[in-house]
Order: structure tokens, then C-alpha cells, then sequence
């Protein structure tokens, strides 16, 4: 799923070549509105648009796979919303745990603790995703949600980053 506002992102991910291990699937995009002024609207809505893309491309996955012997078994997904892990469980950690915002750090001199780093990252340097209040709120539902999945792909080689 390509996000319509982010045009490097998606001049990136077009210009990747097609490895033998990896197989990149692009989904059609749906036209919805741009985000706006209230992303925790558009979100849910373009994750919504997309999954019966997703359904279709998993479904043509599996029948070419028991139509050959030799196609690839698919293996997993990967599901990349640029931003680390660790970061997004801790954020949501201090939400639900301590009932403190990533938002109200805006502007601040704040480091943060964050345990899958080595060294304290600056609240300034956070995403904006953090920093604003509707986005984190949908950071953190992903981050309930990431909590419930069977298993966690690590990057491990420059060409899933």
C-alpha cells in the first residue's frame, strides 16, 4: 500500500528491483480523501479501502503457489510504517501505563528512555507521528494491534530498509 502523500516514498519503492527472495506485491490505490485535518478519520479508511486488495493478492498468491510445484511458498508479509518497534510500543506503554502523551513533548528538550535503544532519543527528533495528538492515537492502536500478531520480522539487510 503506497500512502498518496508521499510521493519519495513511492518513487523509491517503483524504482526497487525485483529480487529473487523477495517479492514486492503493489496494490491499486483506492482514491479517498487526503488526510486533512483529522487523520484518525482518513487512516482507518485507507486501511479499510485496501483490504480487499489485499484478500485478491493473498488469493492469487495462494492459487499460483498449488498451481506449480516450483512457484515460492509464501512465507509472511511485511508490513513496514517506518518507524522503529521498540519506539512504538514504549510510546504506547507511556500512554497506557503512565498516562503520558508523546504529544505534550513537542517542543521540548525531553530525552526519552526508550528501552530497544542504547542511547536516549531526543523528544524533538521523534516522528511526527508522536507529536501530534490524532496520529499518535493511531500509532498506538497499531501498536495494540502489532502486540496480537504471531510473529515480528526483524529488519535484518539494507533492501527491506
Amino acid at each position: 500500500m503506497k500512502l498518496p502523500s508521499d510521493a519519495k516514498i513511492n518513487a523509491y519503492l517503483d524504482a526497487v528491483p525485483a529480487a529473487n527472495r523477495i517479492n514486492f506485491v503493489q496494490l491499486p490505490n483506492d482514491q479517498i480523501p487526503l488526510p486533512g485535518s483529522n487523520p484518525r478519520k482518513f487512516f482507518p479508511l485507507y486501511i479499510e479501502s485496501h483490504k480487499p486488495h489485499v484478500k485478491a493478492a493473498v488469493a492469487k498468491l495462494l492459487h499460483s503457489e498449488s498451481a506449480s510445484d516450483d512457484s515460492p511458498r509464501l512465507s509472511g508479509f511485511v508490513f513496514d510504517m517506518f518507524w522503529s518497534l521498540g519506539l512504538m510500543f514504549h510510546a504506547h506503554a507511556l500512554y497506557d501505563d503512565q498516562n503520558m502523551h508523546t504529544a505534550e513533548l513537542k517542543d521540548s528538550d525531553t530525552e526519552l528512555e526508550v528501552p530497544s535503544l542504547i542511547n536516549p532519543i531526543p523528544a524533538k527528533v521523534l516522528p511526527s507521528t508522536y507529536l501530534e495528538k490524532d496520529w499518535s492515537m493511531i500509532v498506538f492502536e497499531q501498536a495494540r494491534r502489532a502486540r496480537r500478531v504471531k510473529g515480528i520480522v526483524v529488519n535484518s539487510f539494507m533492501e527491506l530498509e
